[in-house]
């Protein structure tokens, strides 16, 4: 090989090696925009007549921001649960409750953070958007007007990643207009997350999230059908 193609790289080749090393950490502290993990059903706590609860496990893809510029692209999945009605009355409001859900990221990526002295993460999580097909509305960001903020987030090499949101309890979704007929899919449609990733060296490297589906994304699909005017449906404590 000759001299010219052996030169070891400038100061600008560094600083791009180094972004991307720290984007790749960023994509480990991601883990925020899941839930608690969720779980098949026992026997024992088979849904109540009238309710349904659905649940995925769908690819996704994240892109990474450092100062406004995508410089990651993470592909993973997330697992998402919840209960609704079974069936809706025409223009019936209704919502999905339960919520739950997790995401789980690879070792290769909490082994990045070492490069930089990453050691935990702040976030916060601007938008968990759920759709409802030919509803109104047809989605709803719950965390609009209420962001979720998960704060020192361990960040430990070697290990996989898996956070839950909410950190406790589960999330409810509505109140959703069901059309006048046909139905109704609930699905994940995006999250975006704020992040902060804290080094031992006393600086803070802060990322942007944007996640969609790279693929099929229904969680519930519920028949409208039978009299108007039924009363709102909004299931707690479901089994």
């Amino acid at each position: 090989m000759s001299s010219r193609h052996a030169r070891t790289a400038g100061p600008g080749g560094r600083l791009r090696r180094r972004l991307a090393v720290a984007a790749g950490a960023a994509a480990a502290a991601l883990s925020l925009l899941a839930p608690p993990a969720a779980h098949a059903l026992p026997p024992e706590n088979v849904p109540e007549i009238g309710v349904d609860t659905g649940r995925f496990k769908l690819p996704i893809g994240c892109t990474i921001s450092l100062a406004g510029l995508p410089v990651f692209y993470l592909p993973t999945d997330v697992d998402v649960q919840g209960v609704a009605p079974v069936q809706l009355g025409p223009g019936q409001e209704f919502w999905l409750t339960q919520g739950s859900g997790s995401i789980t990221f690879p070792t290769w990526l909490t082994s990045l953070a070492p490069i930089l002295g990453l050691t935990t993460a702040d976030a916060v999580v601007t938008d968990l958007t759920i759709g409802a097909s030919d509803s109104t509305p047809p989605a709803i960001n719950i965390a609009e007007s209420d962001p979720f903020e998960i704060d020192d987030i361990a960040i430990t090499p070697g290990e996989p990643l898996k956070v839950g949101l909410p950190l406790t309890g589960t999330f409810d979704v509505g109140p959703f207009t069901a059309p006048d007929t046909g139905r109704t899919t609930l699905g994940f449609e995006h999250a975006v997350a704020e992040i902060n990733l804290n080094s031992s060296a006393g600086f803070s490297l802060p990322i942007k999230a944007d996640c969609k589906p790279s693929a099929g994304n229904a969680l519930l699909t519920i028949g409208v059908g039978g009299e108007p005017g039924q009363p709102p449906a909004k299931i707690s404590g479901a089994r």
